[in-house]
């Protein structure tokens, strides 16, 4: 003690130093048990995971192979309708093109008769009026076709001239060169060149178109149209509209080729359309060389 102080010493130990028999500082027991116990659980949550993620892969493969195959039905339902399409656009081509042949074989009226009504010449022998037309032409003379019955009531009286006229031009005399009362055919020769008609090559056929020219009642230059009704009783019929002054003018195919002489229609009983022809064949074989 000091002063009234009684101090007391206090010695601590000597630090010791850590052996193999002292264990050095270490985690707690449980710390190292819950860090022992994780490591398997972790591996756990990895495979499923691992599992879920395959789960979810396997099932986007087989949404896309569902997509696909809709993909491919789709295509093949629009290929098809496309087919079909095509079908039905071949099948509507098809008809137009029908459709536009038969136009294309059907004759511009207005232009035929351009061409045909030059040829065509108003005859009229005495008090009698017909129709012909200009069938050959060489030398400055033409040959002109007509019915025998137009100049028969002259012919048959000793006369052989006749009055020509065309396009409300002078008249003009003609000479009746040759009859063939039997197919009641006459030729009358001009001294005057005028465009010819040539005869058709083709066989008629029933539905052909046809123009007349000629002139009905003494009106020249009168256009009618048609078509072939028949052919088989030897003279061709047709529908085309034609009146007294017709006899002698040609009847054309769609070409302007002459298929016959205009000679007669049918009338009463109520017949209607019902026009006759002399066959071109027949011109050729008896008043006209071809």
């Amino acid at each position: 003690m000091v002063g009234g102080w009684c101090v007391e010493r206090h010695t601590s130990p000597p630090p010791t130093e850590a052996t193999d028999d002292v264990p050095s500082l270490q985690p707690p027991t449980g710390t190292q048990h819950s860090r022992k116990s994780w490591t398997p659980v972790a591996a756990v949550v990895a495979a499923a995971v691992l599992l879920l993620g395959t789960a979810l892969l396997a099932v986007e493969v087989v949404s896309l192979r569902a997509d696909e195959h809709r993909l491919q039905r789709s295509l093949a339902v629009a290929q098809a309708g496309l087919r079909a399409d095509g079908v039905a656009v071949n099948g509507v081509s098809g008809r137009l093109a029908t459709v536009e042949g038969r136009v294309s074989t059907q004759p511009d009226t207005a232009k035929l008769a351009a061409l045909v009504r030059p040829s065509v010449v108003t005859i009229k022998a005495g008090d009698e009026l017909g129709s012909g037309f200009a069938f050959d032409s060489t030398g400055g003379h033409a040959g002109i076709i007509t019915n025998y019955h137009v100049i028969a009531r002259i012919y048959e009286n000793g006369a052989r001239t006749v009055e020509i006229t065309r396009d409300n031009a002078a008249a003009i005399e003609g000479t009746i060169e040759k009859v063939d009362k039997t197919d009641d055919l006459a030729l009358v020769r001009v001294t005057e060149s005028l465009p010819v008609l040539h005869r058709s090559t083709a066989t008629a056929a029933a539905g052909d178109p046809v123009l007349v020219v000629g002139s009905p009642l003494g009106l020249g230059d009168s256009v009618s149209t048609g078509v072939v009704s028949n052919t088989s009783s030897g003279v061709v019929q047709f529908t085309a509209p034609i009146s007294p002054g017709n006899s002698g003018g040609p009847v054309v195919d769609r070409t302007g080729a002459v298929l016959g002489v205009a000679r007669s229609k049918l009338i009463g009983g109520g017949a209607e359309g019902l026009g006759l022809a002399i066959p071109v064949a027949t011109v050729c074989g008896t008043v006209a060389s071809c």
